[in-house]
């Protein structure tokens, strides 16, 4: 609602590890995206929107690239499609 795009995308991709740890994944606190991404993959889950979320944070946080409303409702897409990758049984 501020209008802080990129700590509204970083919150998605938080939201995104959430949806993981529910569904019984681990996340250590030290894990870094790209590192969850390996084991996600390792479990045979679909990753291509949590790799879409984890790439928009890496742009905007270390690449300095803007986010808008754009970026953050494109990424609100691949939150939702991930959290129903999650719902998904193992």
């Amino acid at each position: 609602q501020a209008g802080d795009f990129a700590a509204a995308v970083h919150a998605l991709l938080r939201a995104a590890i959430a949806s993981w740890v529910a569904r019984g994944g681990a996340a250590p606190l030290h894990l870094t995206a790209r590192e969850l991404l390996r084991r996600v993959r390792a479990q045979a889950v679909p990753v291509e929107d949590l790799a879409q979320l984890v790439g928009v944070v890496e742009r905007v946080h270390f690449g300095g690239w803007p986010a808008d409303r754009a970026v953050y409702d494109a990424s609100r897409g691949h939150l939702q499609q991930w959290e129903g990758a999650c719902r998904t049984p193992k």
